[in-house]
């Protein structure tokens, strides 16, 4: 292996995939396609939105028929 090679930070990989999608995605599909848990998905997503300056994104809110939740 490249001694230069570092393996990208989860949150740029999910940001490069949505790119490549060309369409709105939900934290759901980011769980099952990195196989992670559904509040990872969430969570990454909050971080990319809110903390990540360099990732020009919109945002699309749809709401969430389910008892104590938010829009996802």
């Amino acid at each position: 292996m490249c001694e230069g090679y570092v393996e990208k930070p989860l949150y740029l990989l999910i940001a490069e995939w949505m790119m490549a999608e060309n369409r709105w995605v939900i934290a759901r599909e980011i769980s099952i396609h990195f196989d992670i848990e559904h509040s990872k998905a969430v969570n990454t997503l909050t971080y990319i939105l809110s903390e990540v300056a360099e990732i020009s994104c919109e945002v699309k809110m749809i709401p969430n028929k389910l008892e104590g939740r938010g829009c996802q």
